[in-house]
């Protein structure tokens, strides 16, 4: 009866959780192209923006939400080994420098962390950790 009366408990405050914290899509974008379905880049693509959206009904309910991404890490890996790695603040930013040293093979792994909303003029985290996404340079 215990355990029932947990399971009950956790759904309730689960299900009440996720109808106040909104749950965004997170995008990334290069060079103002998404790139969400590729898994190939080219080298010439550097200008790297993350978004992070609501869609469906929770966009329906809270249309006015903005969404903040503090930072990106972009990390240039060869042969499952990190070779170098940028941090650009604000979900947005070049990561050129890393294309000095890459070739083609080499991965992308691109890191968004603090993934926060604003609501009332208050700053408040989303709650989903990082989002990882990782492409291959053609």
């Amino acid at each position: 009866m215990k355990t029932f009366a947990t399971l009950i408990f956790t759904l309730l405050f689960v299900n009440c959780y996720a109808q106040f914290v909104p749950r965004p899509a997170i995008s990334f974008y290069l060079n103002g192209k998404s790139v969400d379905n590729l898994k190939n880049i080219p080298k010439t693509d550097t200008l790297l923006e993350v978004k992070a959206f609501l869609q469906g009904e929770q966009k329906k309910k809270m249309p006015n939400v903005e969404f903040l991404i503090q930072e990106v890490e972009v990390s240039l890996v060869r042969n499952d080994r990190q070779m170098a790695s940028l941090v650009l603040p604000q979900g947005k930013g070049s990561f050129s420098p890393l294309t000095k040293i890459a070739i083609s093979g080499d991965k992308y792994i691109m890191t968004a962390r603090r993934i926060q909303y604003i609501e009332n003029n208050v700053v408040k985290d989303v709650g989903i950790g990082n989002v990882v996404r990782n492409f291959v340079l053609q």
